[in-house]
Order: C-alpha cells, then sequence, then structure tokens
C-alpha cells in the first residue's frame, strides 16, 4: 500500500504548489491552481478536497481531476477548522460533513442533500454532550465517530437526525458509555488527538501526540491505540504499530498504510510521520518507534519557511 502525498503550499497567497512523495523522495511542482489563493486544506477524501480561507471563512470542496466545485459558502469561524470528514463521497446525495477544531469546541455539522441543498445542523440545547471537547473525528463504514473528553474520554456515533445532530455514546455490554484509556504522560504539556482507519479496515487508531515542550517541534511523544468498534475494545500499544505508517497533520487528512520496505528507506514502517502548522517549518518530522526518538525530511527545499504549509492527501486526488 502506498503513502499519501504531501502536498505543500508556498507563497504570499499559496500560488505555488508542490507534490512530495516520500516513497521516492522527490518533489514537482503543481501548474499553479488557483483554488488554493488563500486557502487551508482541511480534508482529503474520495478523490476531493475541503478547503478553508481562513481570511474569509468562504469553504468548498474541490475535485482537482474533474474541477468539480461544491460551495459551501462561509461558515462562521471557519478559520479556526482544523480537520473535516465525510460520511461519502460529496458528489452522491446525502453526504454528511463535521468539523472540527482543536480546541475541541468549534464544529459544524452539514448535510449535502443534492447538489443544490446543503443544511447546517446543531446540535439541540438540551445535548448532554454539546459542552465536551470534540477532540477527533474520523469516517468509517459509513458512519461518523467521535472521541469526547476531557471529562470523560469516550467515543459517541455522530448521528444526523431530522432536524438535528445528536452525539451518541457507544454502550458497553454493561450499558456504560464506552471509555478510552486516558493516555497521557505526567510531564505532557498539551496533546493532540487523531482517530485513523487501519488499512486492515477493521479497526481504528487512536494517536494521541504529546507535547513534551510547546516550542520544539521534535519534542513530541506518542502513545497509539487500537480501537475494535465491534467488540468496544481498546489496547494501547507503546512499543510497535508494526510494518504500518501513520501520517498525521496539523491541518488535513491523517492516513495508515502499510510497507514492505525496512527501515532504511525513506518510507519507512513502524514510524509517524507528522507535520506542523503553517511557517513553523518546512520539515516533516519522523517518530521512530523502534527508537523513540525523531528525525527530520526536508520535502521541498524550493518551499519557504514563513509562507509554506503541509498537507497529507489521498495519491488519486490529482491523478498522478
Amino acid at each position: 500500500m502506498e503513502p499519501p502525498w504531501l502536498l505543500i503550499t508556498d507563497g504570499s497567497h499559496n500560488e505555488k504548489q508542490y507534490l512530495y512523495n516520500i516513497s521516492d523522495n522527490r518533489y514537482h511542482r503543481l501548474d499553479g491552481f488557483p483554488e488554493f489563493h488563500d486557502m487551508k486544506v482541511i480534508a482529503s477524501a474520495y478523490g476531493w478536497l475541503v478547503l478553508v480561507n481562513h481570511k474569509t471563512d468562504y469553504t468548498y470542496i474541490w475535485n482537482p481531476i474533474s474541477m468539480a466545485k461544491i460551495d459551501i459558502g462561509q461558515l462562521n469561524d471557519a478559520y479556526l477548522f482544523k480537520k473535516c470528514v465525510m460520511s461519502k463521497p460529496p458528489s452522491e446525495p446525502d453526504c454528511r460533513l463535521v468539523f472540527s477544531a482543536m480546541n475541541g469546541y468549534d464544529r459544524a455539522f452539514l448535510q449535502l442533500v443534492d447538489d443544490d441543498t446543503i443544511i447546517q445542523k446543531y446540535l439541540p440545547d438540551d445535548d448532554t454532550y454539546r459542552d465536551e471537547m470534540l477532540m477527533s473525528v474520523v469516517s468509517f463504514r459509513g458512519s461518523i465517530y467521535g472521541f469526547l473528553h476531557p471529562i470523560r474520554c469516550f467515543v459517541v456515533t455522530i448521528d444526523f437526525d431530522n432536524e438535528t445532530v445528536q452525539f451518541r455514546p457507544i454502550l458497553k455490554l454493561d450499558q456504560q458509555p464506552w471509555d478510552l484509556p486516558w493516555a497521557s504522560r505526567e510531564w505532557a504539556v498539551l496533546w493532540d488527538d487523531h482517530m485513523i482507519e487501519s488499512p486492515c479496515g477493521q479497526e481504528l487508531l487512536l494517536v494521541r501526540k504529546m507535547y513534551v515542550c510547546q516550542f520544539s517541534h521534535d519534542k513530541f511523544d506518542f502513545l497509539v491505540f487500537r480501537v475494535d468498534v465491534d467488540r468496544k475494545e481498546c489496547v494501547e500499544l507503546l512499543d510497535s504499530i508494526g510494518d504500518r505508517a501513520i501520517f498525521i497533520s496539523h491541518c488535513g487528512g491523517d492516513f495508515c498504510c502499510s510497507s514492505s520496505l525496512d527501515n532504511t528507506g525513506i518510507f519507512r514502517r513502524n514510524c509517524i510521520y507528522y507535520t506542523v502548522e503553517q511557517g513553523m517549518s518546512r520539515s516533516v518530522y519522523v517518530y521512530d518507534f523502534n527508537y523513540r526518538s525523531t528525525t527530520l525530511l526536508l520535502p521541498c527545499s524550493a518551499a519557504r519557511l514563513t509562507r509554506s504549509a503541509n498537507y497529507w492527501v489521498e495519491r488519486r486526488v490529482f491523478g498522478i
């Protein structure tokens, strides 16, 4: 299974774009799509990208191959959104989208009824969990799952009803909410959670990135949990993720794939590849579970430090 592309946007208005192939450690420049002008990428799925203008909150879904665009318009405080998941391709009727921010409190829920009808839905005022932080969302087997905390750490389904959206905890046999372990270290300053579908398609991975020091991007530690939705079990993977590699973004899509390569190649198994926020670093950071250490890759020497941003995207999204 091939790893995702790294999309690099650069310039005062993101007018330059590059694609980096981690398999052969090469990058090439794209034609300069105007669709990226002042936009950030918050999702890559089904061959589509979800983009948000960080200045105006204007949002749309775009297919770089067909050039089709679904105009969502302005969403309140959309500049805060870091992630978006879709329940199915947005070209199909009744696609549902969930937007989330790193602070856990800003979110949006959209239902694409057809090409001309987009409905924004809200949690009801009396929802028991509306004040919980939505730290991660994932689309899995046609359903959208969320991870809530800090009061409790549990998994919910995000269900679109007739008029509203509901957070419904997944219940165990004893009818108690399915709690996940409190994946933290005593010395962790901050943390960032990611729920990702495993390559086998039978389970989810919960990845917690923990900040040892807020001001050093290579001072992170990671905990990974295997989440079995069917059995409602969670197994902590402290030492290894095996032949898999995980790709997480500060903003945009997260991926996991299997690697048949040994650890001498650029694309290595048992590693987490992560990016940081725009303007903070041009590098991709590689956390190796074998050594509990972090190394750096410079995917594109042409990109500038203060203007560039890195996003993991599907390999098929540009048809290359």
